[in-house]
């Protein structure tokens, strides 16, 4: 009986050990010997990460051309064997003991080249360099044909993501003294527990990828960005390094070539900036509409070369060169100091600064270090943050808004004042992009929903009771895995009709995990709560998100109405309303301050309006008397027209 158990025992572990053995590697390194049927010898190169490099450790070639040649051997069958990288490449070549040179590079000064084919190029200080194979005179027809066949079959899409995997890292070369051991009989449930743990490594190493990959475009993410500026960039060299911001002008695109064409444009820009990411820089989709670009350079000048040939490549229209059109593509550029280590402040700093160039001639600006002043500033009101929160020195103000028809009032906009006790009322232009940066902006928003929810509840069954409110949230706030919890824990400590409490979003909630935003705005809709869609109009919305997201209201950009002067205006302004209405939206106009745009308005189909010639914004302890106050002028005019 023991003998039998321990025959199962040992036979259960020789066809796991199987399953972690491989049957045979497609791709290999080892030296040279008599070759085979259906084997190439490589030459490669040892040192071109990511392209190309000897793993000292791993005592093997890697690097995305051996990925590339793993494709080809399981298409054709053909199994490639590095060899062991002590010997010059161009003596092997000459020679011909090995049929292929890998990471070879066409310049027409080698001789040993039979035939070569092209994996991808990239631009370097003006000139196109081609990195592929190339075939020595030792190679076969036949084989060279079949590779040449695999390699063909490879899209330029496959080829740019091994380009941009996080797959690859640059070994390390420090000589550590492994210990290795032969274990003559392991037990089956470690083996068991081995492979396991395997699996569970590299399930979490794809989903790791699949988080820092854009899926529109298939490059990196902000994640991806966020990852290789701390990996990649090393402290000691961080001054060599420049950050571009390339935002694309949503407006202007699709004005000028259609709503589809955002997404065409979206695709040609990470194809233009892709072959720039050579081993040291990086690219990534950040936002919607914005890349980032670190790449080294060794002066300014140099730097502002490289980004003024990507800048000319970008702006090339798809229907040629327009010269009436204005840019479609702008950058802001940045020199990163030694000290720089938060991206999340970089990127806010360099998008504002490409925001004022959007809409004009101008393709670039440079950021100086103007920055470090205002950082000081931010940091010293970050200082008193927590100090504001304890005090409840932030404030609940209401802009209030009206019926468009009966103009009474309906609802109000929830807005945030910061009573500093040293730098008095501040506005939240002031504040909120330091909360940002630091991710105290949760905080504050969480903060506004607990205000918003207090001032229901004491309007409740009141004469108030009639008056919704929306509180504002930023795209960090609502991304957050624990958001609906949090809202769900808030709301339920006062009593209120859910329906009078709106979730006002603004279009770059949907910029960092669409999938999480859509979840957690789906779960407020079940708790009874509406949405609203703050700023249409002022950058670019994917009108697909009004069907995507559960939006009840839109609101219209102040900036729209400003341009209702224009006959294109005013045809903008009511294609908007039509839009959002026959999607069953209710419409608010932003911006009404003068009686020339509230007769304008007021002449429209919008639902509500909203500005300073209705109300100003006012502190939450003065709001019942204004509401009072308006609501009896009203009256009074209402009396006077019947008479």
């Amino acid at each position: 009986m023991k003998r039998k158990s321990l025959r199962v025992c040992m036979l259960a572990m020789l066809v796991l050990l199987t399953a972690v053995l491989p049957v045979c590697a497609s791709v290999t390194t080892g030296s040279l010997g008599k070759r085979k049927p259906d084997t190439v010898y490589v030459a490669g190169n040892n040192d071109f990460y990511p392209v190309e490099y000897y793993d000292s450790e791993k005592k093997r070639f890697d690097g995305v051309l051996p990925e590339v040649l793993r494709r080809v051997s399981e298409e054709t069958g053909i199994n490639f064997v590095y060899i062991d990288g002590k010997r010059k490449t161009a003596q092997m070549a000459e020679s011909g003991k090995v049929q292929m040179v890998s990471a070879y590079v066409e310049d027409g000064k080698n001789s040993f080249a039979k035939e070569s084919i092209t994996v991808f190029s990239y631009t370097q200080q003006g000139k196109t360099v081609h990195v592929g194979f190339a075939f020595t005179k030792s190679a076969g027809a036949g084989e060279i044909k079949k590779i040449k066949q695999a390699l063909s079959g490879l899209s330029q899409e496959e080829i740019n993501g091994y380009l941009v995997s996080d797959k690859f890292t640059r070994p390390n070369h420090r000589r550590v003294m492994v210990i290795l051991g032969m274990l003559c009989v392991i037990a089956l449930i470690l083996v068991a527990f081995f492979l396991l743990r395997q699996e569970a490594d590299r399930t979490k190493k794809i989903v790791a990828e699949t988080k820092r990959t854009d899926e529109e475009t298939g490059i990196g993410n902000l994640a991806y960005f966020e990852h290789h500026f701390h990996n990649t960039i090393p402290p000691s060299s961080r001054t060599m390094y420049y950050i571009a911001y390339i935002i694309a002008d949503g407006s202007c695109l699709q004005m000028y070539y259609g709503e589809s064409t955002f997404a065409e444009a979206m695709k040609y820009a990470a194809g233009v900036l892709l072959p720039y990411a050579t081993p040291g820089n990086f690219v990534a989709r950040i936002t919607e509409s914005g890349f980032a670009f670190a790449f080294r350079s060794k002066n300014r000048e140099e730097a502002e070369q490289e980004m003024e040939r990507i800048m000319e490549k970008l702006n090339v229209s798809v229907e040629g060169n327009k010269k009436e059109i204005l840019p479609m593509y702008h950058a802001a550029m940045y020199n990163l100091r030694a000290e720089d280590e938060n991206t999340e402040l970089l990127i806010i700093n360099l998008r504002g600064r490409c925001s004022k160039i959007v809409g004009t001639n101008t393709v670039m600006t440079y950021c100086d270090e103007s920055l470090i002043s205002k950082q000081a500033e931010e940091q010293k009101l970050i200082e008193g943050f927590s100090r504001g929160f304890e005090n409840q020195e932030f404030k609940l103000y209401l802009q209030f808004i009206a019926d468009n028809k009966t103009k009474e009032i309906t609802s109000a906009e929830a807005l945030s004042r910061w009573e500093h006790p040293e730098e008095g009322l501040l506005l939240p232009g002031k504040f909120i992009g330091a909360m940002e940066s630091t991710g105290t902006i949760s905080r504050l928003d969480y903060y506004m929903f607990d205000a918003v929810c207090r001032q229901l509840h004491k309007w409740h069954r009141t004469e108030f009771g009639d008056i919704s409110i929306s509180c504002n949230f930023t795209r960090i706030t609502l991304s957050e895995d624990g958001f609906r919890e949090k809202i769900r824990s808030i709301s339920e400590g006062y009593i209120f009709d859910r329906n009078k409490l709106i979730i006002e979003i603004t279009e770059d909630v949907m910029e960092k995990n669409r999938t999480t935003a859509q979840n957690n705005l789906t779960a407020c809709k079940k708790m009874g709560f509406r949405v609203a869609l703050d700023d249409m109009g002022s950058g670019y919305t994917a009108l697909s998100n009004l069907c995507d997201y559960p939006i009840d209201i839109v609101k219209i950009d102040r900036d729209i109405l400003l341009k209702t002067n224009t006959e294109n205006g005013k045809q903008l302004f009511y294609g908007m309303i039509a839009l959002a209405q026959n999607l069953q939206k209710q419409v608010v106009c932003e911006g009404v301050e003068t009686e020339e745009q509230n007769a304008f308005v007021s002449a429209s189909t919008c639902d509500f309006v909203q500005g300073w010639y209705y109300s100003k914004v006012h502190p939450a302890t003065v709001c019942e008397d204004f509401v009072r106050t308006y609501r009896g002028n009203l009256k009074e005019k209402q009396e006077e027209v019947k008479m």
